[in-house]
Protein backbone atom coordinates (compact mmCIF):
# COMPACT_ATOMS: atom_id res chain seq x y z
CA UNK A 1 0.00 0.00 0.00
CA UNK A 2 1.44 3.35 -1.10
CA UNK A 3 0.56 5.15 2.15
CA UNK A 4 2.46 2.56 4.22
CA UNK A 5 5.47 2.72 1.88
CA UNK A 6 5.57 6.50 2.34
CA UNK A 7 5.26 6.08 6.11
CA UNK A 8 8.19 3.67 6.30
CA UNK A 9 10.30 6.04 4.21
CA UNK A 10 9.40 9.02 6.40
CA UNK A 11 10.08 7.08 9.59
CA UNK A 12 13.48 6.11 8.21
CA UNK A 13 14.24 9.77 7.41
CA UNK A 14 13.30 10.79 10.96
CA UNK A 15 15.25 8.06 12.75
CA UNK A 16 18.31 8.51 10.53
CA UNK A 17 18.31 12.25 11.31
CA UNK A 18 17.95 11.59 15.04
CA UNK A 19 20.75 9.02 15.01
CA UNK A 20 23.07 11.36 13.13
CA UNK A 21 22.29 14.24 15.49
CA UNK A 22 23.01 12.06 18.51
CA UNK A 23 26.24 10.75 17.03
CA UNK A 24 27.50 14.18 15.97
CA UNK A 25 26.69 15.79 19.34
CA UNK A 26 27.75 12.80 21.42
CA UNK A 27 24.36 12.31 23.06
CA UNK A 28 23.78 8.95 24.75
CA UNK A 29 19.98 9.21 25.02
CA UNK A 30 16.96 11.13 23.72
CA UNK A 31 16.69 13.19 26.90
CA UNK A 32 20.02 14.82 26.06
CA UNK A 33 18.91 15.40 22.47
CA UNK A 34 15.74 17.14 23.71
CA UNK A 35 17.64 19.55 25.97
CA UNK A 36 17.12 23.19 24.98
CA UNK A 37 14.24 25.17 23.51
CA UNK A 38 11.82 23.66 21.01
CA UNK A 39 13.55 25.55 18.20
CA UNK A 40 16.99 24.36 19.32
CA UNK A 41 15.86 20.74 19.46
CA UNK A 42 14.30 21.04 16.00
CA UNK A 43 17.48 22.64 14.64
CA UNK A 44 19.54 19.66 15.82
CA UNK A 45 17.35 17.21 13.92
CA UNK A 46 16.23 19.15 10.84
CA UNK A 47 19.79 19.87 9.74
CA UNK A 48 20.09 16.18 8.82
CA UNK A 49 16.98 16.23 6.60
CA UNK A 50 16.47 17.56 3.05
CA UNK A 51 14.46 20.59 4.17
CA UNK A 52 13.09 22.97 1.53
CA UNK A 53 11.05 25.15 3.90
CA UNK A 54 11.17 25.67 7.66
CA UNK A 55 8.42 27.20 9.79
CA UNK A 56 7.66 27.63 13.47
CA UNK A 57 4.66 28.22 15.71
CA UNK A 58 4.91 31.98 15.32
CA UNK A 59 4.74 31.72 11.54
CA UNK A 60 1.30 30.92 10.12
CA UNK A 61 2.62 31.18 6.57
CA UNK A 62 4.50 28.55 4.61
CA UNK A 63 4.79 24.83 5.30
CA UNK A 64 1.11 24.59 4.45
CA UNK A 65 0.28 27.28 7.06
CA UNK A 66 -1.71 25.99 10.04
CA UNK A 67 -3.97 23.16 9.04
CA UNK A 68 -6.17 20.80 11.02
CA UNK A 69 -5.55 17.07 11.33
CA UNK A 70 -8.32 14.63 12.22
CA UNK A 71 -7.72 11.94 14.81
CA UNK A 72 -7.71 8.32 13.67
CA UNK A 73 -11.21 8.02 15.10
CA UNK A 74 -13.68 10.32 16.84
CA UNK A 75 -12.39 11.66 20.14
CA UNK A 76 -14.68 13.65 22.43
CA UNK A 77 -13.43 17.23 22.74
CA UNK A 78 -15.02 17.31 26.18
CA UNK A 79 -18.16 19.13 25.13
CA UNK A 80 -19.66 16.67 22.64
CA UNK A 81 -17.78 17.72 19.52
CA UNK A 82 -14.79 15.95 18.02
CA UNK A 83 -11.25 16.89 18.99
CA UNK A 84 -8.68 17.57 16.28
CA UNK A 85 -5.01 18.57 16.13
CA UNK A 86 -3.62 21.78 14.66
CA UNK A 87 -0.45 21.40 12.60
CA UNK A 88 1.66 24.23 13.93
CA UNK A 89 4.90 24.37 15.86
CA UNK A 90 8.47 23.74 14.71
CA UNK A 91 8.01 22.07 11.36
CA UNK A 92 9.79 21.48 8.08
CA UNK A 93 8.63 20.62 4.58
CA UNK A 94 11.00 18.12 3.00
CA UNK A 95 12.02 17.71 -0.62
CA UNK A 96 9.91 14.53 -0.93
CA UNK A 97 6.73 16.46 -0.01
CA UNK A 98 6.44 15.15 3.55
CA UNK A 99 6.16 17.43 6.55
CA UNK A 100 7.83 16.78 9.90
CA UNK A 101 6.81 18.54 13.12
CA UNK A 102 8.93 18.47 16.27
CA UNK A 103 7.52 19.48 19.64
CA UNK A 104 9.54 19.57 22.83
CA UNK A 105 7.25 19.69 25.85
CA UNK A 106 7.66 23.21 27.24
CA UNK A 107 7.54 22.03 30.85
CA UNK A 108 9.59 18.87 30.42
CA UNK A 109 12.00 18.28 33.31
CA UNK A 110 15.09 16.54 31.97
CA UNK A 111 17.42 14.71 34.34
CA UNK A 112 20.05 12.24 33.18
CA UNK A 113 18.37 9.84 30.77
CA UNK A 114 14.79 10.64 31.74
CA UNK A 115 12.15 13.26 31.05
CA UNK A 116 8.94 14.05 32.89
CA UNK A 117 6.16 16.46 32.01
CA UNK A 118 3.33 17.43 34.33
CA UNK A 119 0.06 18.61 32.82
CA UNK A 120 -3.06 20.22 34.23
CA UNK A 121 -6.12 19.05 32.33
CA UNK A 122 -9.86 18.65 32.61
CA UNK A 123 -11.13 15.57 34.41
CA UNK A 124 -13.20 13.40 32.08
CA UNK A 125 -15.98 10.86 32.29
CA UNK A 126 -15.38 7.46 30.59
CA UNK A 127 -16.92 8.85 27.38
CA UNK A 128 -14.40 11.70 27.35
CA UNK A 129 -16.76 14.48 28.42
CA UNK A 130 -15.61 17.08 30.94
CA UNK A 131 -16.90 16.79 34.51
CA UNK A 132 -18.72 19.96 35.71
CA UNK A 133 -17.44 21.44 38.98
CA UNK A 134 -20.84 22.88 39.98
CA UNK A 135 -19.61 26.47 39.60
CA UNK A 136 -19.96 26.90 35.86
CA UNK A 137 -16.61 25.35 35.08
CA UNK A 138 -15.04 21.90 34.98
CA UNK A 139 -13.02 19.83 37.42
CA UNK A 140 -9.27 19.78 36.83
CA UNK A 141 -6.50 17.28 37.58
CA UNK A 142 -2.73 17.00 37.20
CA UNK A 143 -0.80 14.05 35.86
CA UNK A 144 2.81 13.34 34.95
CA UNK A 145 4.14 11.41 31.96
CA UNK A 146 7.73 10.36 31.11
CA UNK A 147 7.69 12.24 27.80
CA UNK A 148 10.29 14.68 26.43
CA UNK A 149 8.25 15.64 23.39
CA UNK A 150 6.79 14.34 20.16
CA UNK A 151 7.56 14.05 16.47
CA UNK A 152 4.67 14.21 14.01
CA UNK A 153 4.98 12.80 10.49
CA UNK A 154 2.71 13.93 7.64
CA UNK A 155 3.80 11.62 4.84
CA UNK A 156 2.23 13.62 1.99
CA UNK A 157 2.30 17.11 3.45
CA UNK A 158 -0.51 19.60 4.02
CA UNK A 159 -2.42 18.80 0.82
CA UNK A 160 -3.22 15.19 1.71
CA UNK A 161 -6.07 13.59 3.65
CA UNK A 162 -4.63 14.95 6.91
CA UNK A 163 -5.84 12.24 9.27
CA UNK A 164 -3.91 10.30 11.87
CA UNK A 165 -3.80 6.63 11.00
CA UNK A 166 -3.83 7.38 7.27
CA UNK A 167 -1.18 9.94 6.33
CA UNK A 168 -0.31 11.43 9.75
CA UNK A 169 1.40 9.71 12.68
CA UNK A 170 2.85 10.68 16.05
CA UNK A 171 5.95 9.40 17.78
CA UNK A 172 6.31 10.01 21.51
CA UNK A 173 9.89 10.61 22.68
CA UNK A 174 10.90 9.38 26.13
CA UNK A 175 14.37 9.67 27.58
CA UNK A 176 15.47 6.36 26.11
CA UNK A 177 13.06 5.28 23.37
CA UNK A 178 10.65 6.25 20.63
CA UNK A 179 7.15 5.05 21.39
CA UNK A 180 3.47 5.62 20.70
CA UNK A 181 0.93 5.82 23.51
CA UNK A 182 -2.21 6.97 21.72
CA UNK A 183 -3.96 5.10 18.93
CA UNK A 184 -5.90 8.29 18.20
CA UNK A 185 -2.67 9.70 16.77
CA UNK A 186 -2.09 6.72 14.51
CA UNK A 187 -0.42 3.53 15.63
CA UNK A 188 2.75 4.04 13.65
CA UNK A 189 4.61 0.90 14.73
CA UNK A 190 1.62 -1.40 14.26
CA UNK A 191 0.90 0.13 10.84
CA UNK A 192 4.46 -0.43 9.67
CA UNK A 193 4.44 -3.97 11.07
CA UNK A 194 1.14 -5.08 9.50
CA UNK A 195 1.04 -2.86 6.43
CA UNK A 196 -2.58 -1.99 7.28
CA UNK A 197 -4.01 1.49 7.86
CA UNK A 198 -6.29 2.01 10.86
CA UNK A 199 -8.62 5.02 10.79
CA UNK A 200 -12.33 5.90 10.71
CA UNK A 201 -13.85 8.27 8.19
CA UNK A 202 -15.66 11.26 9.68
CA UNK A 203 -16.11 15.00 9.13
CA UNK A 204 -14.59 17.87 11.08
CA UNK A 205 -18.02 19.20 12.05
CA UNK A 206 -19.40 15.83 13.25
CA UNK A 207 -20.66 15.39 16.79
CA UNK A 208 -18.90 12.84 18.95
CA UNK A 209 -22.01 10.68 19.32
CA UNK A 210 -23.06 10.73 15.64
Amino acid sequence: MAAVVRLKKSYSVVTNAINRAMAEEGYSNYAELFTGTNAEVADKIFKYMNVIERCNKLDAHGCGTRYTIKNAYKVNDGTGGVANDNAHGERALLIDGSLIRITKNDDAVISGNSCSTTYEAHKKNPDGSYIPDGNGGYEMETYTVPICGAIMIDVDGPKGKNQFGYDNYAIRVTGTKLTNDSSAYGNIFETMRTGKLSYVKYNFDDKYED
